[in-house]
């Protein structure tokens, strides 16, 4: 019985002691992980909460192609910006089809942006031809003080409206480049030289138009089919933005270089416009405000490269390069010009309008 006492005594006194470690500090620190938890695992819902967006980006340019790396930027500037909420995987080389498949895909909601020049909306708004008439805004000084007048802003407003499709890069910074160039078999130095050229263009009948009055001989071929075009002979003359000359090795089949400056060009990035409306106003902002950062670093890269790319062509590529008279080219582009909005092309009195606007601003 005195043993039965004696184990009765120690069990009350171990519970005593319990109860005693249970009421002393230890108690806030396990209110404290309890609180921090809690705060992570809100934290964590309240992250995993936020929607995030997979969004999808083609262009016609190849990988390394320096607009291919601004268009990188773009995508690096939304991630960072958004926090991750945008995600957009890239598809270079005319991975998910020719300009035209691709701006249809993004009108159709199958991709989300596209990256080209203002040239291909003229499919869809005829004002936009203006921008590939060859030899009408004489530099790229005057191309970005149109790009910023209230005549582009009006069309870019009939692409929304009529196309769904935006133009996301507002401060009209993403220079192409630097400036335009004919690389052919034999060289071009006049218009006689034009004569028969079986020269490659775009889909764009403002500069088909235009070469043929001069005098060559234009076929349409996709720009990603055009290497090896040149390498079957199916043509003998390429136009592109000079930068184009070295990244897609045209200048290691043809090496006569005729400095044109043919049409100044910059880089839209088209989003299709449900697809932007149904961002919230912050990410909206921030794809803005990438899209113009981007721009800058481009025109960076196109500028810092056209200063050496000349002397980089003639000396790894053994390039000749010449610089023509342009005024013939000049006053026959004039007369075209006018013929084209004769004949309801371009629409009336555009090409006075923009001069106009030109000349005073």
């Amino acid at each position: 019985m005195r043993n039965f006492k004696v184990f009765v005594m120690v069990l009350l006194v171990v519970f005593t002691l319990g109860l005693v470690g249970c009421s002393s500090g230890g108690s806030n620190v396990t209110d404290n992980n309890t609180d921090k938890g809690s705060g992570e695992k809100q934290a964590a819902e309240s992250s995993k909460d936020k929607k995030v967006y997979e969004l999808k980006l083609g262009s016609k340019m190849v990988e390394n192609h320096l607009e291919s790396q601004a268009v990188k930027r773009f995508i690096e500037l939304v991630d960072e910006k958004s926090d991750g909420q945008i995600k957009i995987t890239s598809y270079f080389g005319e991975t998910l089809g020719n300009s035209k498949v691709q701006l249809e895909n993004v009108m159709n909601g199958v991709q989300d942006f596209y990256v080209e020049s203002y040239t291909f909306f003229a499919n869809y708004v005829p004002e936009f031809r203006v921008h590939s008439l060859p030899w009408l805004f004489g530099s790229n000084e005057n191309y970005q003080k149109f790009l910023k007048s209230p005549i582009e802003e009006e069309m870019e407003q009939k692409l929304i409206e009529q196309n769904g499709l935006r133009i996301i890069n507002e401060d009209k910074n993403w220079l192409r480049g630097p400036y335009r160039i004919l690389v052919s078999r034999r060289p071009i130095q006049s218009m006689e030289d034009l004569k028969g050229l079986k020269l490659r263009q775009p889909d764009n009948q403002p500069t088909i138009k235009t070469w043929s009055a001069l005098g060559a001989n234009p076929s349409i071929i996709p720009y990603s089919e055009t290497y090896l075009a040149v390498q079957q002979g199916m043509v003998d003359a390429v136009t592109v933005p000079i930068a184009n000359l070295y990244s897609d090795k045209f200048i290691e089949l043809i090496k006569n270089v005729t400095v044109t400056h043919e049409y100044q060009q910059q880089v839209a990035i088209a989003m299709n416009e449900e697809v932007y409306k149904s961002l919230p106003e912050d990410l909206q902002k921030v794809i803005i405000e990438s899209a113009n950062e981007a721009g800058d670093y481009c025109t960076q890269l196109v500028n810092e490269e056209g200063n050496t790319l000349r002397q980089k062509l003639i000396d790894e590529y053994e390039a000749k390069f010449y610089d023509v008279d342009l005024t013939p080219f000049k006053g026959k582009a004039k007369e075209i010009h006018m013929e084209l909005e004769a004949s309801g092309f371009i629409p009336t009195g555009l090409i006075d309008h923009i001069n106009e606007y030109l000349d005073n601003n």
